[in-house]
């Protein structure tokens, strides 16, 4: 992979990570040199994410950290968890969602709509303000 810019100093935090559109997105990352810290609820999958992503990488660019993404304590945690392991934030991906209903939007019960909005909308609101006075600190937004 050609090196298009260097993201050595730079560390990235991506919410539904261990798989998928997340992990593909985590992978080029790392390979430019950012520090990776994927989350999602299965600690399991995500350890396996962290070894593909370092196989790849050829050294220790992942970190793993469980959290559900529609619980705002465990977004808290990860970002805490963040900057104890990896400092502070300058990228992040809310790539999360749910979908935990299947059928015309008129017969959605309030139970699933609220949760789609809480983990696919709020969780990002959440996660940028628990993130952006880094990112100011930094300059890398006004």
């Amino acid at each position: 992979m050609a090196m298009l810019f260097d993201l050595s100093t730079k560390v990235a935090i991506l919410m539904g990570a261990s798989k998928g559109i997340g992990l593909a997105m985590a992978t080029p990352l790392a390979q430019h040199g950012a520090t990776v810290v994927i989350s999602a609820r299965k600690e399991e999958q995500l350890n396996i994410a962290v070894i593909e992503i370092d196989a790849v990488c050829g050294t220790n660019r992942a970190i793993a950290v469980p959290a559900n993404t529609g619980n705002k304590e465990d977004l808290e945690n990860l970002v805490q968890t963040t900057h104890r392991s990896a400092g502070s934030i300058d990228i992040v991906i809310g790539n999360a969602c749910v979908n935990p209903y299947y059928g015309p939007t008129s017969q959605i019960s309030d139970a699933a709509y609220e949760k789609t909005m809480a983990t696919n909308v709020q969780s990002n609101l959440w996660l940028a303000q628990l993130t952006i006075a880094d990112m100011v600190a930094k300059g890398n937004v006004s």
